[in-house]
């Protein structure tokens, strides 16, 4: 039995895009670990309890742990440090308002003039302390 012209390019279509497909299929889910939650402020607080609050729920929609993790301190720089030096894997989330994403980077001056300069192997510099640098800097 043999497939008429116009038939065999749709079915060769066919082929090649499960062909193609086969990659996803075996990928994983998203959360495949516990997610944590960074929240830059002490325990107690309001965005500790909004933070508790929401978790799970959130846990709940994802099936996965929440870990939330309090860093107060330094306005919430601690935190939003902690949060940029995390690795970009999808499993780290930051509570977070203006102050530590906007305020605060605003009004420190340019951190390459400050003393506090460190000289990594790479030859790169940029400022020990802001993590605001950490990630404009690279």
């Amino acid at each position: 039995m043999s497939l008429p012209r116009e038939r065999i390019a749709p079915v060769l279509l066919a082929l090649c895009a499960a062909i193609v497909g086969l990659p996803a299929i075996a990928q994983t889910g998203y959360p495949v670990k516990p997610i944590r939650w960074i929240v830059p402020w002490p325990p107690g607080g309001g965005a500790d309890v909004l933070s508790r609050m929401l978790s799970p729920k959130l846990s709940e929609a994802l099936r996965q742990q929440i870990v939330i993790d309090n860093r107060g301190g330094a306005a919430g720089n601690i935190g939003a440090e902690m949060a940029a030096k995390a690795p970009p894997d999808g499993y780290t989330i930051v509570f977070a308002y203006s102050g530590t994403h906007a305020s605060i980077p605003a009004s420190i001056r340019s951190c390459r003039s400050r003393r506090a300069i460190s000289r990594p192997s790479s030859g790169s510099r940029r400022c020990r302390r802001c993590w605001w640098c950490i990630r404009r800097c690279r």
